[in-house]
């Protein structure tokens, strides 16, 4: 059997016992605060005046800046006491293993070099030349190393068999100014005077 279906609208009754759901749309509304209700607050940063605790101590970061300070005129630095010039002497490296290390600090402070090679330089000191010279002041206390003052070098020059050259000459920082220098090139002379050498030659 055929169903033929009518495009006409049909008749709706509506039973009015039945409550059909309701969407409601967004709209603005009037809201009533309860005045009994404290809402929260949430401040926005921004300038504010601040009241501090008398009782509270709050801690203190300091910034470096120039300060004043007052010196105690009854404390004196100590000072380390010059070596007289009479009471230095002139000694090989080699004779005063020692002073080896001293002595490379002193060199390696005017000419920087590597610790092992400055030793191993002057371990090659002798008798038969190349020889390092030391000029020493006595020791201080009966316990303690002799002073390095000053260091000096001399080898031999070829086809001169009467001359001498002089270098690696350096007096301690601290000491110059005094004369030791000067003492230190007069202990040159003596040395190589006594062995028959008539000639210095010194490079600067």
């Amino acid at each position: 059997m055929e169903l033929i279906l009518s495009t006409s609208l049909p008749k709706l009754t509506l039973d009015l016992a039945y409550q059909p759901e309701v969407a409601l749309g967004f709209n603005l509304t009037t809201l009533t605060l309860d005045p009994t209700h404290e809402p929260e607050l949430i401040l926005s940063p921004g300038p504010a005046e601040l009241t501090l605790d008398s009782t509270c101590h709050p801690e203190m970061t300091f910034r470096p800046g120039p300060a004043e300070l007052a010196l105690d005129p009854r404390h004196r630095p100590e000072e380390t006491p010059a070596p007289s010039l009479a009471e230095l002497t002139l000694e090989p490296v080699h004779c005063r293993p020692e002073l080896m290390d001293a002595c490379a600090d002193l060199i390696n402070d005017q000419w920087p070099r590597s610790r092992a090679s400055r030793l191993h330089s002057l371990g090659q000191s002798s008798d038969a030349f190349p020889l390092c010279l030391l000029l020493l002041s006595p020791r201080p206390t009966s316990e303690a190393a002799p002073i390095v003052v000053g260091h000096a070098r001399l080898s031999r020059v070829l086809d001169r068999p009467q001359s001498l050259l002089v270098e690696t000459v350096v007096v301690a920082r601290a000491l110059r100014g005094r004369g030791f220098g000067r003492r230190l090139m007069e202990g040159l002379e003596d040395f190589a005077r006594a062995r028959g050498f008539r000639q210095l030659h010194l490079t600067t």
